[in-house]
């Protein structure tokens, strides 16, 4: 019973330190099988101490009191910054600043159109923001 509960412990800490993570990131963070996460989510859910959310083919999990202090659209900015893509991007951007679509897409590498499909992710969840040129933003 120790077992279970200190696993249990570990998965709650993973969901705690990185909310919205979804379930194979549990799994991968913990260097533990997916059956096991699977257990204790469930359990963890009963119990109430963590929330889920299904987000474009993903369950993400969120600490219980963290899911109900965030508003849907800080979700949503968590849920699309825990892609690897469009954090790439950000980090990009809060590095070398504003840049153009050219730009971007020399330094995080890829098609124009994927890019343009993850700048547009980001832009719907409020992450970024796109200015047009002259625009003093």
């Amino acid at each position: 019973m120790a077992d279970d509960e200190s696993m249990r412990e570990q998965v709650l800490g993973a969901i705690e330190h990185f909310p919205g993570i979804h379930f194979r990131g549990i799994a991968r963070e913990l260097e533990t099988s997916t059956a096991l996460v699977r257990y204790h989510l469930q359990a963890l859910e009963e119990e109430g101490a963590v929330r889920r959310e299904e987000v474009g083919g993903y369950t993400r999990y969120f600490p219980a009191q963290d899911y109900e202090a965030l508003t849907e659209e800080e979700r949503e900015m968590l849920n699309v910054l825990r892609q690897e893509r469009p954090l790439e991007i950000v980090l990009a951007l809060l590095e070398l600043g504003a840049m153009q679509h050219k730009d971007i897409l020399e330094i995080v590498g890829g098609s124009k159109g994927t890019l343009t499909y993850h700048l547009n992710k980001l832009i719907d969840a409020g992450v970024v923001y796109k200015v047009a040129r002259g625009d003093d933003r």
